[in-house]
């Protein structure tokens, strides 16, 4: 811990995040992240009960877990008023995420399946067993249970700042901080998930978990501070999204390691962490996706109460992200095609909400009514949702076909080059939403889907055809003629 902190960003760092990242700085915290997990790894071959108990990472492990955890909650301010944690002590925290996740509480249950060393179901009911596996049980739920909240402070820390929108938000702190907690919620994605696994297995009578003779509160407030990080961690990385670009400046990375240094991404990425960060949790498993729509609004300031059941949580978080899809659109077209930074974020980040969403859309469909997209609506939540998704989808292909419309007066390159962005966001949504585009029942309810449809391939068909027969006049304005082969072939 005192590496990791005598790795801190200089206090002007931030100052102009125009400039490109120190790679000196950005190598040392690099080897402050492998330095970490290299202590707190338990070794591939730990693979049964007896050598997880002994191994001495796992009390690494809960010891670094609880500095973080002790430097978070007490964290007053860092200069500027702000009480938010220090940005070292974040970076140490998401570090830990892969290690953590050995000692999940569901990952016992995987290592003590008959397929591994020791055979679980011969000697769990050994007395001696038993009582270091309820030991290690109460470690793990311990250990954990600090992790996750720890992330959570952190988020509901950002959240108020976010909310406030207060005159001491100096984006010099709030910036290294917001980033580090959206590296850290994507990388903690398999423990959350790990936790809804083993409370499913609990719930359903599966008892050989290896926590099961843990205390059931202490399960039970795990998987109350779960609902709260994952209700605050959305709501942190949404805006995240919101209201820090992905590139302040023009990006540096084609020619540096690590970018400028305001580029709200992980070091040397492409993404923005935020819309890494919902994704990921998103898409880790249907379980957590539902866990995620089901936590949304839980969290109320004390003496207040959640006025809203799992549904209405779960129609306004996807309403919430739709709306912010569409903002992140709009912030593309003001830029301009050939320019990426200022407000908003990249293309390519922004199809990765798109995934995100339209896989909120699918979950929200299939566990709440019962149904899969894009059977016919049955209640009130699935025609809501399942109108929200259609006005995302379809609005590409609406671009597509008001662009067919309209030839005469925009360029062939352009138009070429907008009718790949509009199948790129398309390719973007779930497969169980891409089907329906070559669905003939979607085709009988809406003709102005295969309309559409048959757009855009005699489209891109004739116009590849062009760039095969007959050189192209490329503007100052358009897209490179080997960018354009790519889109076309892609």
């Amino acid at each position: 811990m005192a590496l990791a902190t005598s790795c801190a960003y200089p206090a002007d760092y931030f100052k102009d995040m125009s400039l490109d990242s120190d790679e000196e700085i950005e190598n040392e915290r690099n080897d402050v992240r492998d330095l970490i997990r290299c202590v707190t790894t338990i070794p591939d071959g730990s693979r049964n009960v007896f050598d997880m108990l002994q191994h001495s990472s796992i009390k690494i492990i809960e010891r670094l877990i609880n500095a973080c955890y002790m430097a978070i909650k007490g964290a007053t301010g860092q200069g500027t008023l702000l009480p938010l944690a220090p940005e070292t002590v974040v970076h140490a925290l998401s570090s830990l995420a892969k290690p953590l996740l050995m000692v999940s509480p569901f990952s016992i249950y995987i290592y003590q399946k008959p397929s591994y060393y020791v055979p679980f179901s011969l000697t769990f009911f050994a007395k001696k067993l038993t009582l270091r596996v309820n030991i290690y049980g109460e470690i793990a739920v311990r250990t954990v249970s600090m992790a996750i909240e720890a992330l959570g402070i952190v988020c509901h820390q950002l959240l108020d700042i976010f909310k406030s929108q207060s005159s001491n938000a100096d984006i010099a702190v709030v910036f290294p901080v917001s980033r580090l907690t959206c590296i850290a919620i994507a990388s903690f994605a398999k423990t959350f998930a790990s936790v809804v696994e083993i409370t499913s297995l609990n719930d359903n009578g599966e008892n050989n978990s290896g926590v099961d003779n843990v205390d059931k509160a202490s399960m039970k407030s795990l998987l109350s501070l779960l609902d709260f990080t994952l209700d605050v961690a959305m709501q942190s990385s949404f805006h995240s999204i919101k209201h820090i670009p992905e590139l302040i400046a023009v990006s540096s990375l084609d020619y540096s390691v690590y970018d400028i240094r305001g580029a709200m991404r992980g070091p040397g990425g492409e993404d923005h962490v935020g819309c890494l960060a919902i994704k990921r949790v998103i898409k880790e498993n249907e379980k957590l996706g539902f866990h995620v729509l089901c936590s949304y609004g839980t969290f109320v300031p004390v003496g207040q109460e959640r006025n809203n059941d799992n549904m209405t949580s779960a129609f306004t978080f996807i309403s919430l992200l739709s709306q912010l899809l569409e903002k992140l659109k709009q912030n593309e077209i003001s830029r301009g095609r050939t320019n990426e930074h200022g407000q908003g974020v990249t293309p390519k980040s922004r199809r990765i909400m798109i995934t995100a969403v339209s896989q909120l859309g699918v979950i929200s469909l299939k566990f709440f009514a019962g149904n899969a997209y894009p059977l016919p609506a049955t209640t009130k939540f699935h025609q809501s949702v399942s109108s929200t998704m259609q006005a995302l989808f379809y609005s590409p292909l609406r671009n597509i076909i008001s662009l067919s419309n309209n030839l005469d007066s925009v360029n062939e390159l352009v138009a070429m080059n907008q009718v790949c962005e509009c199948v790129f966001d398309l390719a973007a949504f779930a497969p169980e939403m891409t089907r329906s585009l070559f669905d003939p029942d979607t085709h009988s309810r809406d003709p102005s889907v295969l309309r559409g449809v048959q757009l855009m391939i005699d489209f891109l068909v004739s116009s590849y055809d062009k760039l095969l027969s007959r050189p192209l006049t490329v503007s100052a304005t358009s897209p490179e003629p080997d960018e354009l082969c790519v889109q076309v072939s892609s």
